[in-house]
C-alpha cells in the first residue's frame, strides 16, 4: 500500500454474519517488522470465510513520501524517501526528522532496544541508532542495485539477514555489524 505520505493506522474490527452466525474477533496482528498479517483469532473453529473489511481510525502526515515502518515499545517509526526516520507516539504525536539521514531509507527494524536502519546509496549503508535517536555504528553492505524497495532487514536468531541483490545473497550480521555468512543463491 503507498503511503503518499500519510502513516495509516488500522484499529480492531469484528464482523457478524447473521446468515452463519459467525462472529470474528480481532484479525489484524501487526507485528515487530513490517510485516501485517490477517488470521482468524476466534475460537470459531467453523469460520471460513476471509475477512471483509478494516475500519479506518486517523490518518497522520508525516515529512515524506513514506518507504519502511517499524513499531517498536509505544512507538512507530516510519522511514521516509527524503532520508528521515519520523516518530509516532500511541496518541499520533510526530517527531519530524526523529532521525535524519542523507538518502532514501529503505528499512527499519528494531531489535534489543535498537534501530537498525538500511539507507540507499552506493554502496547501501546500514546504520545501528539507539531509541533516544543517538547513531551507535555504520557499516557499507555491498549491494549497488538501483532498485532499492525490494531491499527490508530481518531478523533472525538474533542476527540480521539482509538482501543483496547485486550479488544474488543474503549477507547476515551481527549486532554490531560483523559480516557472519554470505547466502549465495
Amino acid at each position: 500500500m503507498a503511503c503518499d505520505s500519510f502513516y495509516y493506522i488500522l484499529h480492531r474490527f469484528c464482523l457478524n454474519s447473521f446468515a452463519e452466525r459467525e462472529t470474528r474477533e480481532t484479525e489484524l496482528v501487526v507485528h515487530s517488522t513490517d510485516d501485517v498479517i490477517l488470521c482468524d483469532r476466534s475460537q470459531h473453529m467453523n469460520i471460513r470465510s476471509p475477512p471483509t473489511g478494516l475500519q479506518f481510525v486517523k490518518k497522520i502526515k508525516v515529512g515524506s513520501n513514506c518507504n519502511t515502518v517499524c513499531h517498536y515499545k509505544g512507538y512507530t517509526y516510519v522511514g521516509l524517501e527524503n532520508g528521515a526516520i519520523d516518530r509516532i507516539d500511541d496518541q499520533g504525536n510526530v517527531t519530524l526528522a526523529f532521525i535524519k539521514l542523507v538518502n532514501p531509507v529503505i528499512s527499519i527494524r528494531a531489535h534489543n532496544d535498537q534501530l537498525f536502519i538500511l539507507m540507499y546509496d552506493l554502496p547501501y549503508k546500514m546504520f545501528l541508532y539507539g531509541l533516544n535517536g543517538s547513531r551507535i555504528s555504520t557499516w557499507d553492505h555491498p549491494d549497488r542495485n538501483g532498485n532499492f524497495r525490494g531491499n527490508k532487514i530481518s531478523i533472525v536468531r538474533n542476527q540480521l539477514a539482509v538482501p543483496d541483490v547485486t550479488n544474488k545473497r543474503v549477507t547476515t550480521y551481527t549486532s554490531a555489524g560483523d559480516v557472519i555468512r554470505p547466502w549465495i543463491f
